[in-house]
C-alpha cells in the first residue's frame, strides 16, 4: 500500500500506547516526552478448556479505544493536539480475520498451550536446525507455542474458519487495523510469529512451503517507524482521536520496552522483572546459538528477532522470573499482606524489605527457578534468607543468559532493569552484584509505551531520530566487588543444580 505523509495534523503531541497480556495503558506525551496525561484498564481472559487462554478482540479493542478517550479527556486538549500514535503489543498471540477485518474467532493468547500436538507434529515432519536457521526460532516442545503453530491449530481443528480467513493477525496488526483499516505488521511482531526470515527481513517462502499457510494470510511489513494511516472515522468516534491522526506501525512490547528504556546498541541488556523474566540483548546482525543444550536455555531458548530500531536484531527468553515470590507471598506471606493492607503498600514491598536484612554468604542457600528447587536451606536460616534467595534466583537466571549471550556476541557491558521488580532498589542491587555489571533503572517504568511514541515522533516528523528524543531518568546501582565474589561461588551452586535436575540430563 502507498506511503502516507506525515504532515496531515499540525499538532505536536504524541499518544503511546501498550497492550500487554493484562491490563492496555494509554500514555500521551508533549514534544518534549513529559507526560500529560494516562489511562490505564485491565481485561479478563477465558479459559474455555484445560490449557486454553483466549481473548474477545472485541472486547479487547473497546478497552484500548477507552484508555485513549480517557487520557485524551484527561489532558484537556483538544483531539487535533495529537499528531501522531504509536502501538507496542504482545506479540506471540494469533486471531483470523475476514476480508473486513472482523474476527472469526476469540484471540488465542500467548499463554494458550493448545499446539502441542501441532509442536511435535512439526519436529517429526520438518528438521527443526533449518527452520531456526531461517527464523531465528528454537522449535522444543514446551509452553510456549509460536503464532504458526496457532495457525496451524485452526487450519486443523477449525476447517470452516481457516476456510473464511483472510488474514492472521496478532493483536498489534488487529488494533492497528481497527485504527486505520489498514493490514500492516512491524519487523519485530512477525519475526515471533515462526514465518519470517530473520536474515532477509520478509516472509519466508520456504517455511511457507512447509506449513502450507500462503504469505497472503499475513499482512503487509513496515518498518517500525513507518505510518499505516491515518485515524478512520468509526475509530475517532470511539476513541475521541482526529481524523487527522497519524497511526505509526509501532513494533513488539519487548522490542519497544527496550527503546523506551534506552537499550539500542551492542553491549547493553534490558531485564525487566515480573510474574515473567524477559531479556532482551541487541546485536548489530541475526546471531544464531550453535546446537546444543545453550540453544535450548530455559526450554524456548534464545530467540533471535528484528528489532524496532533499523539494522539491529535483539536475541530474547522469557523465564520464570517473579512467579517464585509471588508463590511464596501467597504461601507464607500472610503477615506481609495483612501488614500491607493497613499501611497502604504493597506486599512485596514488606517482604523485599525483610529480604534486605539477609547477607550473603557462600552457604546462603540457593534459588535454581528454573527447575523449581530452593538448595541448602538449613534449621539456621530465617524467613528473610528464604526471600532473599528467591530475589538472588532471579539474578541467576539473567547471569545464565548474560552468559550464553556473550559466548556467542559481544561482551555486555551495563544492564537496564525495568518492570515492577525494577522498583526495589534491594532486587536492582542484587543483579548488579550477581552479575558484576552497572544497571540502570527508569524513573518511569511504562517504557513500553514511551518506545511506542518515540517511535511515533518519527514517524510523525516530529523527530528525525531515535536518539535525539530525551532519555528517560534512572536509578543507578554500582556492582560490589566482595559481593560479587560470593555470588560467583553460588552461582557455580546454581549451575550444578540446574544441570543435575534439567530433564534432558
Amino acid at each position: 500500500m502507498p506511503r502516507i505523509e506525515n504532515r496531515l495534523s499540525n499538532g505536536d503531541h504524541i499518544l503511546g500506547i501498550d497492550i500487554g497480556a493484562g491490563s492496555c495503558k494509554s500514555i500521551l506525551f508533549g514534544k518534549d516526552f513529559t507526560i500529560k496525561s494516562s489511562a490505564q484498564q485491565e481485561y479478563l481472559h477465558s479459559n474455555p478448556q484445560p490449557g486454553w487462554d483466549e481473548l474477545d478482540p472485541n472486547y479487547w479493542w473497546r478497552n484500548v479505544a477507552n484508555t485513549i478517550k480517557e487520557t485524551i479527556k484527561k489532558s484537556n486538549l483538544p483531539p487535533e493536539s495529537i499528531k501522531c500514535v504509536g502501538i507496542a503489543a504482545e506479540t506471540d498471540g494469533i486471531m483470523p480475520v475476514d476480508r473486513e477485518g472482523k474476527p472469526l474467532r476469540p484471540y488465542i493468547h500467548w499463554l494458550d498451550s493448545r499446539c502441542i500436538p501441532q509442536h511435535e507434529q512439526i519436529q517429526k515432519r520438518f528438521d527443526p536446525d533449518k527452520i531456526y536457521d531461517i527464523t531465528g526460532i528454537p522449535l522444543h516442545v514446551g509452553w510456549w507455542s509460536p503464532p504458526a503453530l496457532k495457525m496451524l491449530w485452526i487450519k486443523e481443528n477449525e476447517p470452516e474458519i481457516y476456510s473464511r480467513t483472510h488474514k492472521f493477525l496478532q493483536i498489534g496488526s488487529y488494533i492497528l487495523y481497527k485504527l486505520t483499516g489498514k493490514f500492516a505488521n512491524d519487523y519485530s511482531t512477525a519475526s515471533r510469529t515462526l514465518l519470517f526470515d530473520i536474515k532477509k527481513l520478509e516472509w519466508s517462502e520456504t517455511i511457507e512451503d512447509l506449513f502450507n499457510i500462503p504469505i497472503s494470510m499475513q499482512p503487509d511489513l513496515y518498518n517500525s517507524t513507518e505510518i499505516a494511516g491515518q485515524v478512520v472515522e468509526e475509530a475517532a468516534k470511539l476513541t475521541g482521536l482526529s481524523t487527522n491522526t497519524l497511526v505509526v506501525v509501532g513494533g513488539g512490547d519487548t522490542e519497544c520496552s527496550a527503546l523506551g528504556a534506552g537499550v539500542m546498541s551492542e553491549g547493553q541488556a534490558l531485564i525487566s522483572i515480573g510474574t515473567s523474566l524477559m531479556i532482551g540483548i541487541p546485536r548489530s546482525e541475526p546471531t544464531l546459538i550453535p546446537k546444543g543444550p545453550d540453544r535450548r536455555l530455559f526450554g524456548t531458548g534464545l530467540v533471535c528477532t528484528s528489532h524496532v530500531i533499523p539494522n539491529t536484531w535483539i536475541l530474547e527468553v522469557g523465564c520464570l522470573g517473579g512467579a517464585m515470590l509471588k508463590w511464596f507471598k501467597e504461601e507464607f506471606g500472610y503477615t506481609e499482606t495483612q501488614m500491607a493492607q493497613e499501611l497502604g503498600l504493597s506486599p512485596y514491598e514488606l517482604l523485599i524489605l525483610e529480604a534486605e536484612k539477609s547477607h550473603p554468604t557462600p552457604n546462603s542457600p540457593v534459588c535454581a527457578l528454573p527447575v523449581e528447587t530452593i538448595y541448602n536451606l538449613n534449621l539456621g536460616h530465617k524467613k528473610k534468607d528464604l526471600i532473599r534467595c528467591i530475589l538472588e534466583g532471579v539474578a541467576f537466571e539473567a547471569q545464565e543468559v548474560i552468559e550464553v549471550a556473550e559466548k556467542y556476541g559481544k561482551k555486555i557491558d551495563n544492564l537496564t532493569i525495568v518492570g515492577g521488580g525494577a522498583k526495589s532498589d534491594v532486587w536492582r542491587q542484587i543483579i548488579a552484584d550477581v552479575t558484576g555489571k552497572p544497571a540502570k533503572s527508569p524513573f518511569m517504568t511504562e517504557t513500553a509505551a514511551y518506545g511506542a511514541a518515540m517511535l511515533a515522533s518519527v514517524g510523525g516528523g516530529i523527530y528525525q531520530d531515535l536518539r535525539k528524543i530525551p532519555s528517560l531518568k534512572s536509578y543507578f546501582n554500582t556492582p560490589r566487588e566482595e559481593l560479587n565474589q560470593t555470588y560467583r561461588i553460588l552461582f557455580k551452586k546454581y549451575k550444578r543444580i540446574c544441570h543435575l535436575l534439567r530433564s534432558d540430563h
